[in-house]
């Protein structure tokens, strides 16, 4: 029987080889624009009980979705390769009936303008009528419980948001296609409180929408609420003297910048964002002393968009640049303040270290994880599925936390744990855990 089950699974791996999309790198290298480089399932046949998993690659993308019974499911960010741009994520969707799964990239969190590919996706025996997604138990809509303008300086605005304890993400929306995620600072049983800060365009009163979500989609259980900041006034830079005669001009401005996340643990990673004039053709950062260069998102009538991964070791105001030559003569300038947090979350020990596959799969196992006392947030990676623990009891001078996990299939289970709920930054601390089959 397990000989069979892994030659059932050497024939998926085939599968997925033959319906692998992959672009040509040197066109994505010259573009801004949100692409897929590979894109491969395990199986396009299933009964209606089974699911397919989906194992992406992407660049110029913070969003990847899927359209699969009439919603939209997110997929899982597992790594960013800093040296290619290269982001792969993990999607698991259980198509009710025969259909097109697509699959969509975008730098927005929308279909507008994103890149897609569509799988086929075949669906045997007994066929199931489409089920709205549920919430989380006991959970209905998201709320958005409070919004607070809890600092409003020159050049900065920082937002205090509570929601219910089940919502996952918090955005503020600033403009069109311009979101930024709040941070997660604290958490009881019955609600969860976030803070986002950024850099309005202007003085005087402006309004953002703030959003709430168990995934980072649009879907029925979101809330939003929009709420007005009356900001202070706004500094204005010593404008810039006019070039000599002969001396090459420059129309080079920064209009905007945040931070996200604006708080991490020495050597994370936070990325900038920078809006600058449509002029501004080189972007970049000094931190710790080393110049860390800029990428361009994308450009308007008006403007461009850059971004820049930063992994500062201590708390400073970074500087950014940006000019139309690549030289620091001449170029506007601004800067941007990131806390690094010494506190960091450590795994000390889990339990069971493996996993036997047998006849059933899915069949739940609890791990049981030991951590230092300043971890805040644990979870594992099983099925492409983020799966959150429970507990963080206090035991002999360290955390236990629980998951209960249930693998489908051979895999490394993730498991993470992290000062905050975050595992896009690059801070977490993590363990793994094999599945395998039995003997």
């Amino acid at each position: 029987m397990f000989r069979g089950l892994k030659r059932k699974i050497a024939a998926l791996a085939i599968s997925a080889l033959m319906i692998a999309v992959a672009l040509p790198t040197t066109a994505l290298a010259n573009t801004a624009t949100s692409a897929f480089t590979s894109v491969s399932v395990n199986q396009t046949t299933i009964n209606s009980t089974q699911s397919v998993v989906f194992q992406i690659s992407t660049v110029n993308a913070s969003f990847v979705f899927a359209n699969v019974n009439g919603s939209l499911e997110s997929a899982t960010q597992v790594s960013t390769n800093n040296a290619t741009g290269v982001t792969t994520w993990n999607l698991t969707v259980r198509p009710n009936n025969t259909q097109t799964v697509t699959v969509y990239a975008n730098s927005t969190n929308t279909q507008t303008g994103a890149a897609s590919v569509a799988v086929p996706i075949t669906v045997t025996g007994q066929q199931q009528q489409p089920t709205p997604p549920q919430p989380p138990t006991g959970q209905g809509q998201h709320r958005i419980n409070s919004i607070e303008t809890t600092a409003a300086t020159a050049n900065n605005v920082t937002l205090t948001i509570v929601t219910d304890a089940a919502a996952n993400y918090v955005w503020i929306s600033l403009g069109p296609n311009m979101y930024m995620r709040a941070r997660s600072t604290s958490q009881n049983a019955n609600q969860r409180t976030w803070t986002a800060s950024y850099r309005p365009r202007q003085a005087g009163q402006h309004q953002v929408t703030v959003s709430a979500n168990h995934a980072w989609i649009l879907d029925g259980r979101q809330a939003s609420q929009v709420h007005t900041v009356t900001q202070a006034a706004i500094d204005t830079p010593t404008p810039t003297p006019s070039p000599s005669p002969g001396a090459p001009s420059t129309a080079a401005n920064i209009t905007r910048l945040t931070a996200n996340p604006s708080t991490v643990a020495p050597g994370g990673r936070s990325t900038i964002t920078v809006r600058a004039s449509r002029e501004v053709t080189h972007v970049w950062a000094m931190v710790d002393g080393n110049r860390v260069n800029g990428r361009r998102e994308h450009g308007g009538a008006t403007t461009t968009s850059w971004s820049i991964d930063v992994r500062p070791d201590r708390t400073q105001n970074i500087t950014v640049y940006a000019n139309t030559t690549n030289t620091a003569q001449g170029a506007a300038t601004d800067t941007i303040r990131i806390q690094v947090d010494n506190v960091r979350a450590r795994i000390e020990r889990v339990t069971p270290e493996s996993i036997e596959l047998w006849a059933a799969p899915g069949a739940a196992t609890t791990l049981v994880v030991r951590t230092c006392t300043d971890t805040e947030y644990v979870w594992a990676i099983v099925n492409g599925n983020r799966e959150n623990a429970t507990g963080g009891r206090t035991v002999g001078g360290q955390r236990e936390w629980e998951i209960v996990v249930r693998p489908e299939w051979i895999q490394q289970i993730r498991v993470y744990a992290h000062t905050r709920s975050n595992n896009n930054d690059g801070n977490a601390t993590t363990r793994n855990v094999t599945v395998v089959t039995a003997n």
